[in-house]
């Protein structure tokens, strides 16, 4: 607060000088202050985070309870069914054998396309060449 100029009846002319004010002390104030709209928006964030976590984890369920009434359909054909991870390629592969005999009878996407999809991932590094 600043009086300039005061008179009092008991003395002379009264000047109080405006308070020093630390910078740093003026922008610590500042980072604490946090508007409602930025807290709401935080939140909701997080909301749509966990709710698009829970959606994913539903989602994968219905995948392997899908997955399990595939297999006990094909295995009542005397085949089997199974479901895997090419680990080249990191594609999903699907494998139909005859339970008797063990015979690969159908793969899919086959051999030769997961072969092709790792090349063709090997070949986009050479293509791209990011330099930072």
């Amino acid at each position: 607060m600043s009086v300039e100029g005061i008179q009092t009846a008991s003395g002379p002319q009264v000047r109080n000088q405006p308070e020093a004010v630390n910078p740093a002390q003026s922008e610590a104030t500042a980072v604490q202050e946090v508007k409602p709209e930025e807290v709401q928006a935080a939140a909701k964030t997080q909301e749509q985070a966990q709710q698009l976590k829970q959606d994913q984890e539903v989602e994968r369920q219905r995948l392997e309870e899908m997955a399990r009434n595939l297999q006990e359909f094909v295995q009542s054909f005397n085949k089997s069914l199974s479901f895997t991870v090419d680990d080249a390629s990191g594609r999903d592969v699907i494998t139909v054998k005859d339970k008797v005999s063990g015979e690969l009878l159908r793969q899919i996407p086959s051999e030769e396309m997961l072969k092709l999809a790792v090349r063709l991932s090997e070949a986009n590094g050479l293509l791209l060449n990011t330099e930072i």
